[in-house]
């Protein structure tokens, strides 16, 4: 996947560098309350198991894996994935995490949706 940047007025939405796995990251997979709705929650996650999802998710042609974080600290926050692209039916399957629970409830995931929906369509 070549390198992404989206941006709104309270996101960046971009591809993950090394620097965002970060033990935040991997403790927010293993969170039953974060991960209750990712395939992820059926095992425990290591440092070196997101590492290595990381890259072989970042190589994959046919996704777009991306970080999200708020622009007024730059901290990764969650991921959103899309999935299983079919380009002929322009049909994918997204999937989002916002990790930092102190970050629910105010629309970034909505905001994150939309960037990469329109980016994706124009």
């Amino acid at each position: 996947m070549n390198k992404v940047t989206l941006e709104t007025d309270r996101l960046y939405v971009r591809s993950l560098v090394s620097a965002d796995i970060t033990q935040d990251y991997v403790d927010w997979l293993n969170d039953p309350e974060v991960n209750r709705f990712l395939e992820s929650r059926f095992s425990r996650a290591t440092f070196a198991d997101v590492e290595q999802y990381v890259q072989s998710v970042s190589q994959d042609d046919d996704s777009y894996f991306l970080g999200i974080s708020l622009k007024s600290d730059q901290k990764h926050n969650g991921n959103i994935k899309l999935d299983a692209i079919g380009h002929y039916h322009r049909r994918g399957i997204i999937g989002l995490m916002l990790g930092d629970k102190q970050e629910w409830g105010k629309g970034y995931a909505t905001e994150a949706i939309r960037v990469l929906i329109w980016a994706l369509s124009s």
